[in-house]
């Protein structure tokens, strides 16, 4: 798979991932906090892009574990979790008290904060599902006696 394949990929699993988190955290911003949002969304993309045009490794890491914690949208323990404590962060940033009500987060600042820790708590999810599922290939591979063929352009010794 070359490294174009990788970045749409990393697009097409980026953006299905996107579904409910988008959906919750459309109920918390308004007015400038949707520009925060949206930078945010766009540089958590653009670095997708660059590892995964980089890395094939880092990709079947990215996307073995975002397609996992795509599923988990059916039920969305993960992408709840993350968004209230990146809500609670944020408040917390500008002393505040948390507001339960719509349209809580109205700055450009508290949109991106408030994002961008939600980004990076299910990134980081996505990372740890993906190596541990590497992990595992990677060991069932040696009780087999011969590596699983998860990338053939991979250049083995």
């Amino acid at each position: 798979m070359g490294s174009y394949h990788r970045m749409m990929c990393w697009t097409l699993i980026y953006s299905a991932n996107l579904i409910t988190p988008l959906m919750m955290g459309s109920s918390e911003v308004s007015g400038w906090a949707w520009v925060g949002l949206i930078l945010a969304i766009l540089i958590y993309w653009v670095a997708g892009l660059f590892c995964c045009g980089k890395s094939r490794e880092m990709t079947w890491v990215l996307i073995i574990g975002g397609i996992v914690v795509g599923f988990s949208q059916f039920y969305p323990f993960f992408q709840l979790i993350t968004g209230v404590l990146a809500l609670r962060v944020e408040s917390w940033l500008r002393n505040a008290a948390p507001t339960p009500h719509n349209g809580s987060i109205t700055t450009l600042n508290g949109g991106f904060i408030a994002t961008f820790m939600t980004g990076t708590l299910l990134i980081g999810v996505v990372i740890v599902i993906g190596v541990i599922s590497r992990g595992y290939w990677r060991l069932a591979s040696v009780g087999g006696k011969r590596k699983p063929d998860l990338d053939p352009e991979i250049d083995r010794p």
